[in-house]
């Protein structure tokens, strides 16, 4: 079993006492799973993880464009204008376990939009996108017969 090995860091924060805090996903492990690790903590055991994301963070925002994100009302009304949903949606990026029955998916959609989805509408508008995913991740056991 892979013990506690950060798998990458998500985003950051300062926390109530000042210290940067780093919300982390583990090896291994769900999104439920990513905690918040303070600054010293992550230095001292995971050094390099935390030299890969200010590396990649610095990168990122020198290499991209400043653009204006698009509010939630901007993406709700487009998601229920769109007939298509096959057609329109670039990819599902992610699929996580909901706290209702079901799941949440992480859809990207080639306009550059991205929004979460609970798995039953997903079903519903764009099966095929759903086949795609689970078909490109997740791996089936052979059934055999004695």
């Amino acid at each position: 079993m892979i013990e506690d090995l950060p798998e990458y860091i998500i985003k950051e924060r300062k926390g109530q006492d000042g210290e940067t805090m780093y919300y982390v996903k583990w090896i291994g492990c769900d999104h439920e799973g990513n905690t918040w690790e303070g600054e010293e903590k992550m230095l001292l055991e995971w050094p390099t993880a935390v030299y890969k994301y200010k590396t990649d963070l610095q990168y990122n925002q020198s290499k991209r464009p400043k653009l204006k994100l698009p509010s939630e009302e901007e993406i709700f009304k487009y998601t229920k204008s769109v007939y298509d949903w096959e057609a329109a949606i670039d990819s599902i990026e992610y699929v996580e376990k909901s706290k209702i029955p079901g799941l949440l998916v992480y859809i990207n959609w080639r306009n550059g939009y991205k929004s979460v989805h609970h798995s039953t509408e997903v079903y519903a508008k764009c099966p095929q996108k759903m086949i795609e995913y689970y078909e490109k991740y997740f791996k089936f056991a052979k059934i055999y017969e004695d």
